[in-house]
């Protein structure tokens, strides 16, 4: 099977945060945003104020993994409370699905 795109999205609740992301997309540049260093400090910066809101209001983390073949687009969806076992456990099951599906009978090679 060749895989001709796959995507994941990411989406967080509270929805203030959502929007907090893509305000700084939006306002730093893009040299800021890819200074690894940086991003590490505005990260442990922020670390206090996210985990204040969030024992406050609760938190939800969503991932949405999209791929599609020439036949089909798969979309999976799952949701937890801890973000990198949201990430972890989406992209696995998702992987896994795909490697569950018996190939077809005229896939090349070279397929994907």
């Amino acid at each position: 099977r060749r895989l001709e795109s796959a995507e994941s999205r990411f989406a967080t609740s509270p929805d203030v945060w959502n929007s907090l992301f893509g305000a700084t997309k939006a306002l730093l540049p893009p040299s800021l945003l890819a200074d690894r260093a940086k991003m590490q400090a505005l990260a442990v910066f922020s670390q206090p104020v996210i985990r204040a809101v969030d024992a406050l209001v609760g938190s939800t983390n969503v991932m949405r993994l999209d791929a599609s073949t020439p036949e089909r687009t798969v979309t999976a969806l799952h949701r937890h409370q801890d973000l990198e076992a949201a990430v972890g456990i989406a992209t696995a099951a998702f992987v896994l699905e795909l490697l569950r599906r018996p190939p077809r009978a005229d896939a090349s090679a070279d397929a994907a």
